[in-house]
């Protein structure tokens, strides 16, 4: 059985991969809130 892919990588790999996780992570916590922000707005009315 081959062992699973982040038991193959070096440390500085792991490393790497943390910090774009990481990266990605504080992207995706930027956009929630700029949503959060928009759905928090009033609804436009005619």
């Amino acid at each position: 059985m081959t062992p699973p892919f982040r038991y193959r990588l070096s440390d500085r790999e792991k490393d790497a991969l943390l910090s774009e996780q990481a990266a990605v992570i504080e992207r995706q916590a930027a956009r929630i809130a700029e949503l959060e922000a928009l759905l928090a707005q009033p609804k436009k009315t005619s």
